[in-house]
């Protein structure tokens, strides 16, 4: 059986060059990632026919979102945001955040004898903060861009959370929103 793999690697004298460069800094480099790079070409593969000058992209996973910003198709701003989705396999779904100071707080489990209501709305607590975590990024990005608007947002992932954080940041921050499936892509249902 043959398969296509993408593979990629970073030079060790470019990595070697980067932590310079942190270390000169005063900062020690913890993580090279190629992840934003690899929503930035979902992301123009999806929107090909019509791109926007700037694409918020949110990619809501388990441990962490990464949210990334293109400008005219080129990856001009990342940032991994530390919010944690996580299921307990004896009490059923558990919603965790975790700060950035470490601390992690339980906001939502799905125990049986918990209302559907209170579910709900921890769940919309979750979607919350993961709001507040996108509109901190945007703020970043734009010190780098002052009054930038962003014209679309595509969210990743599959926690179930998705299509409720599209409605909040269509409604909330006034910025059309789709929801990204790549198996699409591949012709998958």
């Amino acid at each position: 059986v043959t398969a296509e793999v993408l593979v990629a690697a970073v030079r060790h004298e470019v990595l070697k060059q980067y932590e310079a460069v942190f270390t000169s800094a005063g900062m020690k480099l913890a993580q090279v990632g190629l992840r934003p790079l690899a929503n930035k070409l979902a992301v123009c593969e999806l929107l090909k026919h019509g791109m926007p000058d700037r694409v918020l992209f949110i990619d809501v996973g388990p441990t962490l979102t990464e949210i990334d910003v293109l400008r005219n198709s080129f990856l001009a701003f990342s940032r991994a945001a530390s919010v944690h989705f996580s299921e307990g396999a004896a009490e059923g779904a558990q919603l965790t955040l975790v700060r950035d100071d470490g601390a992690a707080e339980i906001v939502a489990s799905d125990n049986q004898t918990e209302a559907a209501g209170d579910r709900r709305g921890r769940r919309d607590e979750f979607v919350s903060t993961l709001l507040v975590e996108v509109t901190r990024s945007i703020e970043a990005y734009r010190a780098t861009d002052p009054g930038a608007r962003i014209d679309h947002a595509v969210i990743g992932g599959d926690l179930g959370v998705e299509e409720a954080l599209s409605e909040v940041i269509q409604q909330r921050l006034r910025i059309t929103t789709e929801l990204y499936n790549p198996a699409t892509s591949f012709g998958w249902e």
